[in-house]
């Protein structure tokens, strides 16, 4: 259920990007499943999101459709690692704060592969 409330709430954040009025709808799901809207945000925030990759994935310089082209079974790895990180909201930090280039190998569980995948895009041996 989280997967399909995080969905919805990047649904909602694209509308508002684009200058979609917003509508009072997460409010009215947060209310029908009993929690606060902030509760139900918390929640969404939290949930595993393996669609956060490729946020990492710029920010390191790495092209992801010249991945998915060349290498789709190791991004489909990529992803699953992603999926079951428990480090998540320190990778959204560092990817907000525009540190993770410099940060990632830190705390992300995907580090050892985007190290050489890294150095590969930028032709280094």
């Amino acid at each position: 259920m989280l997967e399909a409330l995080a969905l919805w709430l990047t649904h909602q954040r694209e509308r508002t990007v684009l200058g979609v009025p917003g509508t009072d709808q997460f409010d009215q799901l947060a209310k029908d499943l009993g929690v606060s809207a902030n509760e139900l945000s918390y929640l969404v925030n939290s949930a595993r999101d393996p669609l956060q990759l490729p946020d990492m994935l710029r920010a390191l310089g790495i092209d992801e459709a010249a991945l998915r082209r060349a290498r789709p079974t190791l991004l489909s790895a990529l992803e699953d690692v992603c999926e079951q990180c428990t480090v998540i909201g320190r990778c959204k930090y560092a990817i907000d704060r525009g540190t993770a280039a410099s940060d990632y190998a830190q705390f992300c569980p995907n580090a050892g592969s985007l190290t050489i995948l890294r150095a590969q895009q930028a032709g280094d041996p």
